[in-house]
């Protein structure tokens, strides 16, 4: 998905070259649209190698799950959006994706407003601080990284106060690391029977 999202960018520099273009040296009008036409072809090509990435993933993972005798519809490919633009998520919505990854609540909720129009769902998959449990209540679809009970009461507050229920996926720090979030091993078992009392929060898995 990296290389997809990443096919994206010369167009949006040529575009942003463009725009200074004509704003600084106010180009003929047969250049413009000669430059108009270049961009167009370049997005198209853009849309195509993003879609011929997707479908080469989606062969593997189909493959891989047949020979352990699992339904590839189970399994889902989700690209992560987090520093790129608006533009790279439109390829990759052209496409076929309609779910991305992201890591910081402001940057998601930028993102959520600016490509409102194209029905995508946004997956929280980074450690989130409190005081940042109001923007992803309001903009996440799903949240994959529950890491403490108390995050868990804070999004749950907002979340009733919205009328929502947001699914989560409970973060586990299997390795033990001291700079790794999560609920260690052993608290699992504990920490989603307490979960369980969360109105606001569907708990889908680890």
């Amino acid at each position: 998905m990296q290389a997809a999202l990443d096919i994206a960018l010369p167009y949006v520099r040529e575009r942003r070259q463009f725009g200074q273009a004509i704003g600084t040296f106010g180009i003929m009008q047969a250049k413009i649209a000669d430059m108009y036409t270049a961009l167009q072809s370049s997005r198209a090509f853009a849309y195509q190698v993003a879609r011929d990435y997707n479908a080469g993933h989606r062969s593997r993972i189909d493959a891989a799950c047949l020979r352990v005798g699992r339904d590839p519809r189970s399994v889902e490919l989700l690209p992560v959006s987090k520093t790129h633009g608006a533009e790279a998520i439109r390829v990759a919505h052209a496409a076929g994706y309609r779910r991305f990854g992201e890591s910081k609540p402001q940057e998601v909720a930028a993102k959520a407003s600016e490509l409102a129009g194209l029905g995508l769902e946004w997956v929280v998959i980074g450690h989130v601080q409190t005081n940042k449990a109001r923007v992803v209540a309001e903009v996440a679809d799903e949240f994959q990284a529950l890491d403490s009970l108390r995050l868990a009461e804070a999004l749950d507050r907002r979340l009733i106060s919205l009328g929502r229920r947001l699914p989560v996926l409970v973060q586990v720090n299997s390795s033990g690391e001291a700079t790794k979030g999560g609920f260690a091993p052993g608290e699992v078992p504990d920490a989603v029977r307490a979960l369980r009392a969360f109105e606001g929060l569907e708990v889908r898995g680890l």
